[in-house]
């Protein structure tokens, strides 16, 4: 009932239509992403099982072909965890009289803040830090 050929037709429309926040086109993660959701839903709602050999095909086909045939970037999005807006209303209700009254002492706040800061600065991915000593170079 779903063949490859279906979805490999499906996301040459997904990479004309859409349009991307890196180019005018979207990401072979964006795409790979949404067909990924596709194929969860079809096997969910429709019950039917889908076989990882057609599913690894259409993803193979975004990679390598659909990548050259459309132009479309392997280029990824940092993506922050908060904006600058979030972070100071987060600080505003950390430091308020009411909510400082329900820390026994100020170094658990000062944690909280110094947390905060770090994974804001490695957008959520806070192990990376750990990891990679190369991640604080990409932050500063």
């Amino acid at each position: 009932m779903y063949r490859p050929e279906t979805f490999k037709a499906y996301t040459v429309y997904l990479s004309q239509t859409r349009s991307g926040r890196i180019n005018d086109k979207p990401s072979v993660n964006t795409i790979l992403s949404m067909i990924s959701i596709l194929f969860t839903q079809i096997q969910k709602k429709r019950r039917c099982v889908l076989l990882q050999a057609d599913k690894d095909d259409v993803k193979n086909f975004i990679t390598n072909a659909l990548k050259n045939q459309e132009g479309l970037t392997t280029a990824m999005l940092v993506k922050p965890v908060a904006f600058a807006e979030d972070t100071s209303y987060l600080f505003s209700v950390l430091y308020s009289t009411a909510y400082l009254a329900t820390f026994s002492e100020m170094r658990i706040v000062l944690n909280i803040s110094l947390y905060i800061n770090l994974m804001i600065d490695a957008a959520g991915r806070g192990g990376d830090m750990l990891c990679s000593p190369g991640e604080w170079q990409r932050i500063y």
